[in-house]
């Protein structure tokens, strides 16, 4: 499910004075996933499935009605969805049901009760509660002034070895600051003294669980390709005035999965689903599942005051 597809254009505010007029039932060819879309009132759902509308067709993404307003948090729309008959437990996308799906989010009260609603075990409920420390742990992603736009994470591993892979010396990779410092606080004449952020290709340090790299030269393929040898690598790359989040998972050289925060994950990818990657309900912002998915990959915990002025090293990559 990607963002373009799930969102309404940007609607003309009404004059002063004016009531916005609801759209007609026709107004949506008979499809209830239009009408979601558009956050049509109940009245215009309700009006169409009396009309014939089946309430669990599925759209060209496999979707049902009931699973595009669940990851919308339509709460209005699950209740009508609900009430005409949508099966709630119906395998729809990934093999997952938009009732399982909701138990996990701000909905889990709409279904809870249901009949064949299933009960969490332990260990679930261990994942969830892990899972929303988590999130709530990298809310500070939000505050930034300005946004990293690549961050990679490789677990396992030290400053030096990753110098070493990149082709770099170590003695020649000089402690520098955070290229956000100068973005986020005046950067001091010691700051200025050890050289601007930009003149190095990118930028690493030392991490709970392994290292951290900021550069989009640290997000290629072959820079991933070298780091994540033998190890696990998490490489994001945040593009804020698309509001789009590109994530790449390697294992052992190879890159398994890309995948965005704001779309629906491959069925394999337990951990996004986990992170409410394809959400558009749950509170966290999709910055904030990218980095918790990254932490729960890579087991590499970023900080966040090292991340806004922080001491890093300096690293230009040979032949780069």
């Amino acid at each position: 499910m990607s963002l373009p597809q799930h969102f309404p254009h940007e609607r003309e505010e009404e004059p002063e004075g004016t009531e916005a007029s609801s759209p007609a039932p026709d107004a949506f060819s008979g499809s209830l996933h239009e009408a979601i879309l558009n956050e049509a009132p109940v009245t215009t759902l309700e009006e169409l499935l009396a009309a014939g509308a089946e309430v669990d067709a599925v759209d060209s993404l496999g979707e049902t009605p009931l699973w595009l307003a669940v990851t919308l948090g339509a709460r209005d729309a699950v209740e009508v969805l609900l009430r005409a008959g949508a099966d709630p437990w119906a395998p729809t996308v990934a093999g997952r049901s938009p009732g399982e799906y909701a138990l996990e989010g701000p909905l889990a009260d709409l279904f809870r009760d249901l009949p064949g609603a299933p009960l969490p075990g332990e260990a679930e409920r261990r994942t969830r509660r892990h899972a929303d420390v988590l999130l709530s742990s990298y809310r500070w992603i939000d505050d930034l002034i300005v946004r990293p736009e690549d961050i990679t994470v490789v677990g396992g591993v030290t400053e030096e070895h990753v110098i070493q892979r990149l082709g770099a010396e170590p003695d020649r990779c000089p402690t520098t600051m955070s290229p956000l410092s100068w973005f986020d606080d005046e950067p001091t004449l010691e700051d200025l003294e050890n050289g601007h952020p930009e003149t190095f290709d990118l930028y690493l340090g030392a991490q709970e669980g392994g290292v951290c790299l900021l550069g989009q030269k640290a997000t290629t393929s072959r820079v991933c390709r070298l780091l994540s040898e033998g190890t696990r690598l998490a490489a994001a790359v945040f593009i804020e005035v698309k509001a789009i989040c590109s994530l790449e998972c390697w294992v052992d050289g190879v890159r398994n999965h890309r995948v965005d925060p704001m779309e629906t994950p491959p069925e394999d990818l337990d951990a996004a689903w986990t992170y409410r990657f394809g959400d558009h309900a749950h509170p966290s912002s999709y910055e904030a599942r990218a980095l918790a998915f990254m932490t729960e990959f890579t087991g590499v915990e970023i900080d966040a005051d090292w991340l806004r002025k922080g001491r890093m090293r300096g690293v230009n990559i040979p032949g780069a």
